[in-house]
C-alpha cells in the first residue's frame, strides 16, 4: 500500500516536471537512466550518481514552479505589448511637419528651459482621428490612462471643466499618491506640468521632472506628443524601472483612445 502510494506521487512528480521542461519526455532530458535517482522510486537510495530523496525532489520540483510563474509573467508582458504593437499598425499615419517638434526645447512660444534644464528622456506621439480639443481635454485628465484623479479644493471640480495653470492634480499609487501641479496651460494646443515631489507621498528618484503635452489637428485626426524630461542622481535602477512604468502607461491609455476613435501609435526614438 505504501509502495503504491509513494510511486503514484512519483508519477505525479515526474508528470509536473514534464510540463515543465515543455512536453518532452524526460527521457531526453536525464539520458541513460539518470533520472532514476530523482524521481523513480526503484532506483531511490542506490543510485550513487543522483541520492536525491523524493522530498527533495519535491522541493527542487517547488522552486521549478515559482520559476515558471515567473517565466509565465515575462510571457504575459511580452504578449500584451505585442498586441498592443499589433493595433498600433492598423490606421496609416498621415505626411505631417508638427508644428511642435519634440527634439526643440521651444514648445511654441514657451521655452522648456524656464522650468527645467534636465534632458528628454522619451517621446510617446499618437495620431488619434478625433479633435485636437478631445487629445487635450483627455491628456489634461489623464482620462483612459489613471483612474480616480482628482483636483485641489481650488481646481476645476469635475474634468468636464477647464484647468488652468496653478492647478494640481493627485494621482493614486495603491496606497501613496502623487501630487502634480498645471505650468502651462493653452486649451487644446498645449499644457506643461511637473511634479510636486515634497507633497507627494509616493516617493520618486525622478528629479526636476517636466511634462509637456501638446495636440494638433493633421489630416483626419490629431497628433498627440508627450515628452517626459527629468533628472537622477547617478545611476539609477529605480528610475529606469519607474520612467519604463510611466511610459508603458501613456502608451497604454493613449491605445485606449485608438480602440475609441481610430488612429496609430508612432514609434519616437529619442537621441542623446
Amino acid at each position: 500500500m505504501e509502495q503504491g502510494l509513494e510511486a503514484g506521487t512519483d508519477r505525479e512528480a515526474e508528470s509536473g516536471l514534464e510540463r515543465f521542461v515543455g512536453g518532452n519526455s524526460l527521457s531526453r532530458v536525464f539520458p541513460n537512466g539518470s533520472r532514476g535517482g530523482i524521481l523513480d522510486s526503484r532506483f531511490r537510495g542506490n543510485d550513487e550518481l543522483y541520492p536525491l530523496t523524493l522530498e527533495k525532489t519535491r522541493n527542487c520540483m517547488a522552486l521549478n514552479n515559482r520559476g515558471l510563474w515567473g517565466l509565465c509573467w515575462l510571457v504575459v508582458a511580452a504578449s500584451a505589448l505585442s498586441a498592443c504593437s499589433h493595433q498600433s499598425l492598423q490606421e496609416p499615419v498621415p505626411s505631417f511637419t508638427s508644428l511642435f517638434p519634440y527634439e526643440s526645447r521651444a514648445v511654441g512660444t514657451y521655452s522648456v528651459d524656464n522650468h527645467t534644464k534636465a534632458p528628454l528622456q522619451w517621446v510617446v506621439q499618437a495620431w488619434v482621428k478625433t479633435e485636437a480639443a478631445t487629445l487635450y481635454a483627455k491628456s489634461i485628465n489623464l482620462e483612459g490612462i489613471i483612474e480616480h484623479v482628482t483636483w485641489d479644493k481650488d481646481s476645476a471640480p469635475s474634468p468636464g471643466v477647464q484647468h488652468f495653470s496653478g492647478d494640481v492634480r493627485t494621482i493614486p499609487f495603491a496606497w501613496m499618491n502623487a501630487k502634480e501641479r498645471l505650468l502651462i496651460t493653452e486649451p487644446v494646443s498645449i499644457h506643461f506640468y511637473t511634479l510636486l515631489k515634497e507633497e507627494s507621498s509616493a516617493p520618486t528618484p525622478l528629479d526636476h521632472y517636466l511634462g509637456v503635452v501638446t495636440t494638433e489637428s493633421i489630416g483626419k485626426g490629431s497628433v498627440i506628443t508627450w515628452r517626459v524630461y527629468f533628472d537622477t542622481k547617478g545611476w539609477s535602477p529605480m528610475a529606469s524601472i519607474m520612467s519604463s512604468q510611466l511610459k508603458r502607461l501613456l502608451e497604454k491609455g493613449i491605445q485606449s483612445w485608438i480602440d475609441e476613435y481610430g488612429g496609430v501609435l508612432i514609434s519616437v526614438e529619442v537621441k542623446e
